[in-house]
Parts: structure tokens; sequence; C-alpha cells
């Protein structure tokens, strides 16, 4: 996934725009003051179809929050995950097999604090023939 916005410059007006915002335009829809979203958040992904009008930017950001998961946690949730996060840790056929209360704590068992991190932020889908999770915060 690319991480810039492509340009477009106009050669009548002499200005350069965001290319999704220049094709919305191009077919006459208003967008000043809009924010326009890429329904599959691939940002070099300009079709009409994959293009949304959001009228504010917290409407956007709710819909990157709820539309956008990992392992069915919204990313931005994951992404805020704090260091001392329990950890659950699952057999990879999903059995239930140990809590922790922090990926630090997976060393104990001989885990790699990195890679049970990576796991429970769903950058990894396993660790040493494990799966882990967030686990429930102990209140």
């Amino acid at each position: 996934m690319s991480t810039k916005y492509k340009h477009k410059y106009d050669k009548l007006t002499k200005t350069s725009n965001y290319a999704h915002r220049v094709i919305l335009q191009n077919i006459g829809l208003s967008i000043k003051g809009k924010i326009v979203h890429h329904k599959d958040h691939d940002i070099s992904n300009n079709s009409l179809d994959n293009l949304e009008i959001i009228d504010s930017q917290s409407e956007h950001m709710k819909k990157h929050y709820y539309e956008d998961t990992i392992n069915g946690i919204p990313r931005m949730q994951l992404e805020n995950i704090k260091r001392r996060t329990p950890v659950d840790c699952y057999t990879l056929d999903g059995q239930f097999i140990k809590s922790y209360p922090s990926a630090k704590a997976t060393e104990e068992d001989s885990f790699l604090q990195g890679n049970v991190s990576k796991c429970i932020k769903g950058e990894r889908t396993q660790h040493r023939g494990y799966k882990f999770m967030p686990g429930k915060e102990v209140v």
C-alpha cells in the first residue's frame, strides 16, 4: 500500500490537488470542506466505487476505528494497547493455554516478547506454534 497520496496538476488553474479529490470534482461533486475517504484504506485505489465523501474529520476517524480491524479488534484500539496489556495464549486450533499479565511475562515460558506483541497487534499470526491475543484487563 502506498504511503503518499498522488497529486494531479491542473494547468488551467495552475493548482495541484490530491488525485482522489480531483476525480470527484471532475464528475461535479462538491467536496470543499469535506473529507474524501478510501473505503478499502488503499490510498492508491482511486476508483469511484472506493471513494466516499464524509462531512467531518471525526466521522472519518470513526470509519477507520470501526472498519479497520485485525482479528475482529479495531486497529486503532490495538495501536493503543498499553505495554502491560494482559496476553492470552492459545494453541493453533484455538484451545486456551494460559494468561500472562504482559507480553514481557511470556518470556518465562521462552517466548519472545517482540513476537508476542506482534501477534496481539495482528502483525503475526502465531509465534512458536501458538496464537497470542489481548487478554482481559483485571480491575
